[in-house]
């Protein structure tokens, strides 16, 4: 009796060590893949905000015929291209001029910022522009910065074309996609499942 006990601890402290160890294994993994991962629930969410337009597009009627589901889809993402270029026409052309204006004042400004704070105590004599630029950063480290950011805008639109390629076919095959993850549950789950797909 006591060697069935001592064979059940041992493989209850086996399980419990395999499950910890695998616990961490899967966290370590989603860690290494967060970047995917957030990349898909964006497009989902994107998908899931964008499906009720899309099927009302849809169901219009060009002719005799309905829209089919991938020029629903195309055209809702032209309108959200229109809505984006007239925003920055909006917004680019003052922000374009206040910018020249600031390059054009900067030296006054920075001029009436040296006064105050020589008035104040707080800088004992005024700085030139030859100071600034001794004193600045290196050239190459500039250079390193500025081929860093170039990276990460390039980055950002990548992310964003990926983000809107992966919502297109979640859109275009997502009942698809859900009715072949149904198929892998339980019969008992699959009515809640639905549901809960129904109301998303």
């Amino acid at each position: 009796m006591t060697n069935d006990a001592e064979l059940r601890a041992r493989r209850l402290i086996l399980f419990a060590v395999a499950a910890i160890i695998g616990g961490v294994a899967l966290a370590w993994g989603l860690f290494l893949v967060r970047e995917a991962l957030e990349i898909v629930y964006l497009s989902a969410i994107l998908s899931l905000g964008c499906h009720p337009v899309v099927q009302w597009i849809e169901h219009q009627r060009i002719g005799r015929r309905r829209a089919p589901r991938w020029l629903a889809i195309l055209l809702l993402y032209a309108a959200l291209l229109v809505v984006v270029v007239l925003t920055l026409g909006i917004i680019l052309p003052p922000l374009a001029a206040q910018t020249t204006d600031l390059t054009a004042r900067l030296p006054q400004y920075i001029d009436q910022l040296q006064r105050w704070l020589t008035s104040h105590r707080i800088l004992l004599h005024p700085i030139t522009l030859e100071q600034i630029v001794e004193n600045g950063p290196n050239p190459n480290e500039a250079v390193t910065g500025l081929l860093g950011a170039v990276n990460h805008a390039a980055g950002l639109v990548l992310t964003g074309f990926t983000v809107l390629l992966l919502s297109f076919y979640m859109l275009l095959d997502g009942e698809a996609m859900f009715e072949g993850f149904l198929r892998w549950l339980p019969a008992e789950a699959r009515n809640a499942w639905m549901r809960m797909g129904e109301d998303a």
